[in-house]
């Protein structure tokens, strides 16, 4: 899911379950980064328990998790040889997939112009529960995308303020806590701004309460350049699922922020038919973060310079100028999308 709100930090943080210090934390970065967008939930497909809290929120998202693998879902090939890709393909998922937002509450999927960082990403990796292995698994998927991108990242451990990306991991009760400081701040802050932010941290962490087993969201200016972004994985998450919400949440963080069920090979796909960034997502990064492209830019302009970017990606091909044929055709037609009535 995507939305748009800006936001700046204030206020202080009641405590909660002796972990008040933790959540004081996680509130105050929240709003210091200003969140505004949903990048999405785990769709339920195929159905599982609806879990609610604690190990039945656990024992859910493992059902949710055996219940995709089980029916061919959360697949872990980067390069799956059943689902081949050209350049005409993959002019059309990037315009599918980097200048549309989701369906989420209060907002419907639109256009929109494209958006992507343009410095250094800071972040930090919070929550109570969290293991070698989530800091060791964070790193590793930041480090892809940062050679894929050309930004720089780097943790900032303890989040000490430096950081403009939060990656938090939260069980039920931390993200009950902070729902409550957020729309504490919704009904009692003066300050407007603050209180709108408030309110959307609040939706936002709705989006988290049981069926959801991680989300993201970011902030942008008027231009189009990302300026901080957060990530939530439920605590509750393990396994491939865990896997999953590390690897799409921090992909869709950077700019790739629509899901389409017409996107395959893909993660930004709710079909969840693949776990981990398959190398036609890769390619969508590159071509995000390719210099002849500038945020902001509206969907004329990206099409007029796609098949360039696309000529220079250099993709196998038995037939290169009739692939070059089609990436033009491609780009001179409508994209239809199943997500939307555009």
């Amino acid at each position: 899911m995507q939305g748009e709100i800006p936001g700046r930090r204030g206020g202080g943080f009641p405590a909660a379950s002796g972990a008040g210090w933790f959540l004081r934390g996680c509130a105050g970065l929240l709003l210091a980064a200003g969140l505004s967008g949903c990048t999405r939930q785990e769709a339920a497909a195929p159905p599982a328990p609806a879990p609610q809290s604690g190990l039945a929120l656990r024992e859910g998202f493992a059902l949710y998790d055996a219940a995709l693998i089980a029916a061919g879902g959360h697949r872990v090939e980067r390069a799956p040889a059943d689902a081949p890709f050209d350049g005409a393909d993959l002019a059309r998922n990037f315009i599918r997939v980097a200048l549309a937002v989701e369906d989420m509450p209060r907002q419907r999927h639109s256009r929109m112009p494209l958006r992507r960082w343009d410095g250094p990403i800071r972040y930090a990796v919070l929550g109570e529960t969290l293991g070698p292995q989530d800091h060791a698994r964070v790193a590793e998927m930041m480090g892809r995308l940062s050679r894929l991108s050309g930004l720089s990242t780097r943790e900032v451990p303890g989040g000490d303020g430096a950081n403009n990306m939060v990656i938090l991991v939260l069980d039920e009760g931390e993200v009950r806590a902070l729902r409550g400081y957020a729309l504490q701040r919704a009904a009692h802050d003066e300050d407007q701004h603050s209180a709108m932010v408030g309110r959307f941290l609040a939706g936002f962490l709705d989006r988290s309460d049981g069926e959801a087993p991680c989300l993201g969201a970011f902030s942008a200016t008027d231009t189009g350049t990302i300026t901080a972004a957060t990530v939530v994985i439920r605590a509750e998450t393990s396994g491939r699922l865990r896997e999953a919400c590390i690897e799409e949440e921090l992909s869709q963080s950077f700019g790739l922020t629509n899901d389409d069920p017409a996107v395959r090979p893909s993660i930004f796909n709710d079909t969840q038919e693949f776990a981990l960034l398959t190398t036609h997502d890769a390619y969508l990064m590159r071509i995000l973060y390719d210099p002849r492209l500038r945020p902001g830019m509206g969907e004329a302009e990206v099409r007029h310079v796609l098949p360039e970017i696309i000529a220079d990606l250099d993709l196998p091909s038995a037939d290169p100028e009739a692939d070059r044929r089609a990436v033009l055709d491609a780009v001179a037609a409508p994209v239809a999308s199943s997500d939307s009535d555009l």
